[in-house]
């Protein structure tokens, strides 16, 4: 008896994917999600879609984006290389959307959210 073929094509894994970054309530598992989708169907990611080092330029101010936390804290809470929503302001600074009094921590990258998965660009 031959064994099954165990592998999907690019197109399958891209919808599935995609229907992944439809669902997913986590932020760095949707952002994953949506880049390999857009990788396999061998398009070209957006600028946005790609990490900005704060030493390259700052976001849209007052603009929910993700950003990276490569260390803090926050009461009791300890940050160490993740992803989380976030916003700058020139004058307050950054503001971690689920922690808005946070005030020790170090943001080194942001992106912008993705888009709707389930539409194609023109």
């Amino acid at each position: 008896m031959p064994e099954k073929n165990n592998y999907v094509t690019p197109e399958r894994a891209a919808q599935e994917l995609e229907a992944v970054a439809g669902i997913c309530t986590s932020t760095t598992l949707s952002v994953a999600a949506a880049m390999g989708a857009a990788a396999l169907r061998g398009k070209e990611l957006p600028a946005g879609m790609l990490p900005t080092s704060v030493d390259k330029g700052m976001p849209p101010e007052n603009e929910e984006i993700l950003v990276f936390v490569a260390s803090g804290q926050y009461k009791r809470s300890y940050f160490e290389r993740t992803w989380l929503f976030g916003q700058w302001n020139r004058n307050g600074g950054w503001i971690l959307s689920d922690y808005p009094t946070a005030e020790e921590f170090t943001i080194t990258h942001w992106m912008d959210l993705p888009g709707d998965p389930t539409e194609t660009p023109a």
